[in-house]
């Protein structure tokens, strides 16, 4: 492979992953729209970082914190961050589309998780395989997609996870 084709290629990824970020957030109205009338969660930073260390609660923190994330985006849609820790997932484009499909085959099946994981199909085919087994992980947990989170988030991280997913 030549210097140049290299660039390209880099180049290339760069604008699929820009494309990804403007699609993803372009459908953040629709899905606020369809989750209207969900209740938001009552906490905030602070809350989160008075929890018991190990909490969901704190380690949703900690993940917060480290990313430089805030919480003006945990209303009505507070799941998403606590599915990053949940699933150990970073906030990179890769693991924002791994988190789509895990839900979505524990039977999350909403426009914006199928459009989502449809796109991610589309824009990243060297992932295929590891959204399949993303696909196979959400089949494997317990039904976990409507979990009211914020009653676990004083319990211990990994003890939700194993109640999920099991041991393995």
């Amino acid at each position: 492979m030549t210097l140049i084709t290299a660039v390209n290629l880099e180049r290339r990824q760069s604008l699929r992953e820009q494309l990804s970020w403007k699609l993803a957030f372009g459908l953040k109205p629709l899905y606020l729209f369809l989750r209207r009338n969900r209740k938001a969660l009552c906490v905030n930073m602070k809350s989160f970082e008075q929890m018991p260390p190990k909490s969901l609660g704190n380690d949703l923190f900690v993940f917060l914190t480290e990313h430089d994330l805030i919480l003006i985006l945990i209303p009505k849609i507070g799941f998403h961050d606590v599915y990053h820790v949940l699933f150990e997932l970073d906030t990179d484009i890769k693991s924002e589309t791994l988190l789509q499909f895990i839900p979505l085959r524990n039977g999350r099946r909403s426009l914006p998780f199928i459009a989502s994981t449809l796109v991610s199909a589309q824009f990243y085919p060297e992932y295929w395989n590891d959204f399949y087994n993303a696909f196979k992980r959400g089949k494997k947990a317990v039904t976990f997609h409507d979990w009211d989170f914020e009653t676990l988030l004083l319990r211990n991280t990994n003890a939700i996870r194993k109640e999920i997913f099991g041991s393995s």
